[in-house]
């Protein structure tokens, strides 16, 4: 006989103190007990200092299974349990735990366990602002029919595995792009593959701005996107009336250059950037709309649902994974829309993010050591910047400034986010550069992709502004990357195409194209027109890129 899934929506809201947890506990089958642990006792759990620690409390067992509930002191985040957290487990590696934690005030509470395993899997829930993937990881979490402890710890660490949020993510959201291409107004109905390239931008909008709208960066609103929706009002739709403004008219402009429409929708960050500038499907129907309700699908129907996260899965690291959708999900997602027979013709294939660190490193540290004398690729690979000292770690920072990367085929991002990451973290440790400087600057100069298809490029361009927001205390202006990751065919070189034919026809030897002072001249145009580009603002923009597209023309 199927047991009932708790209520935990209900339970959450309750859960405003420890003893309110209790009836959290027993649907997560646990047997309450919430004894706060006596300070003097704390050394045994492994925590001799533990300033971010107001209490520890023993909040439940179920048989070889102990949940231990962390209270913060005010003003500590969640993440300062983590440590916390890692300090219990190294201490009592074989104990079983749940861990629960929560804020001064209960208005947060965090879910974790390491299970089995050596990551911290973690569901960080927002007691007012519940979200429907919250409510399904908790009740995947609860116990079936005589579950010994062993059995919930596993039950526990598959409900947290944030792959399959991953899943549902991605199947939603093919399920709306797929009706969002349908429901186009202004546009044939015959031209099926716009539709789905304009859905997927679309999608790919309102996406990035759900990640920043977790940070509180939409007018310092968590929920701005569909408070916006409620406040619609006249007979134009809601994607006329207020998401191309604030597409178009606020978020690629200047606060000062904003119309009154558009200073209207709030304090808004400007974000310069190819993604809010019309593309050029948009300018060639100029008509375009779309129904409030699907609009409306979109938001409440797949976006609400889901918990939004900026920390890509990397391998694992200090914080853990978080349970909830990040911007590595957006490969999946492009994998996902994609069917069978269209990745096997393109060659399009997800590489798992572990394969990407591996690849990555080992390609990194055989480029460092080659500037660095005496120092060996292995231990780079091994230690990091701990491997350099000395002259090494200057030599380091100047051929890390200099490295550039080219993915010839690079799908959806994952070598370049890899490879973003990765160069990050060398530089913060060979010198004292802002993080936030330092990863603009590698977009901006090192890293490059071609892909054949044209929703690829824009998902990883997508990924590359979310990276970049990603540590910034401010939303500062994207660049513009439509000239540094490109749809096109990496395979075939013009330089063999305009110099292909034999020497003289009597067995000569072909020309050397770069013997040519005019295409040398013409290569070196490119570069500083390119960087000009990259960071123009809206209304040097178009000169930026007409002298740019002369350059590559003239390269032609």
């Amino acid at each position: 006989m199927a047991t009932a899934t708790p209520p935990f929506a209900d339970l959450l809201r309750a859960a405003a103190s420890r003893r309110a947890l209790a009836p959290l506990l027993r649907a997560l089958g646990f047997e309450p007990v919430l004894e706060a642990v006596p300070w003097p006792a704390w050394p045994a759990f492994g925590l001799a200092e533990a300033p971010a620690l107001r209490a520890l409390v023993q909040a439940g067992q179920a048989g070889t299974l102990d949940a231990l509930l962390l209270e913060l002191e005010a003003g500590a985040g969640p993440d300062a349990a983590t440590p916390l957290i890692a300090a219990i487990r190294r201490r009592n590696p074989a104990r079983l735990h749940l861990f629960l934690v929560a804020d001064a005030g209960y208005r947060r509470l965090r879910v974790a366990t390491y299970g089995l395993g050596d990551e911290l899997r973690h569901l960080t829930v927002d007691r007012g602002d519940v979200r429907p993937s919250d409510l399904d990881a908790l009740a995947e979490m609860a116990p079936g029919p005589g579950e010994s402890g062993l059995e919930l710890a596993l039950r526990q660490l598959r409900a947290l595995d944030r792959s399959r949020v991953t899943h549902r993510f991605f199947a939603d959201f093919r399920s709306h792009r797929a009706a969002v291409a349908d429901a186009w107004r202004g546009i044939p109905g015959s031209a099926e593959r716009e539709r789905r390239q304009l859905a997927l931008l679309f999608l790919s909008r309102l996406t990035f701005l759900y990640f920043l709208q977790r940070r509180g960066a939409l007018a310092g609103d968590d929920r701005y996107l569909v408070r916006l929706l409620a406040r619609r009002d006249g007979d134009a739709s809601f994607f006329r009336a207020r998401l191309r403004p604030l597409f178009f008219g606020a978020l690629n402009r200047r606060p000062a250059d904003r119309s009154p429409e558009a200073r209207a929708l709030g304090p808004l960050p400007y974000l310069n950037g190819g993604l809010f500038e019309p593309h050029a499907l948009e300018c060639r129907y100029e008509d375009l709309d779309l129904p409030d309700p699907v609009v409306e699908s979109v938001l409440t129907g797949l976006l609400e649902r889901y918990r939004f996260t900026t920390t890509e899965a990397r391998g694992g690291g200090e914080r853990g994974a978080a349970y909830g959708v990040d911007p590595e999900v957006l490969g999946r997602v492009f994998e996902g829309l994609m069917e069978a027979g269209q990745r096997g013709d393109t060659g399009s294939f997800y590489t798992p993010a572990p394969v990407v660190h591996r690849v990555v490193r080992e390609g990194v540290a055989e480029y460092v050591a080659g500037a660095c004398p005496g120092v060996d690729a292995a231990a780079l690979r091994r230690d990091g910047a701990g491997a350099l000292d000395g002259e090494n770690r200057y030599r380091a920072r100047r051929a890390l400034e200099r490295v550039r990367i080219l993915d010839p085929a690079c799908g959806s991002g994952a070598f370049l986010l890899g490879a973003l990451h990765h160069l990050a973290e060398l530089r913060a440790a060979v010198s004292d550069e802002p993080s936030g400087a330092v990863r603009r600057e590698i977009v901006a100069r090192s890293l490059h992709g071609v892909d054949l298809l044209d929703d690829a490029a824009l998902l990883c361009s997508l990924r590359l502004w979310l990276a970049l927001a990603e540590d910034d205390h401010e939303v500062r202006p994207l660049p513009n990357l439509d000239r540094r990751i490109r749809q096109g065919d990496a395979l075939v070189d013009p330089l063999d195409l305009g110099f292909a034919a034999p020497g003289d026809g009597a067995g000569g030897a072909a020309p050397d194209p770069m013997r040519d002072p005019a295409l040398r001249c013409a290569i070196r145009a490119v570069t500083p027109a390119a960087r000009r580009y990259l960071d123009s603002p809206p209304q040097e923009r178009d000169a930026a890129r007409a002298a740019l597209a002369r350059a590559e023309r003239e390269l032609a």
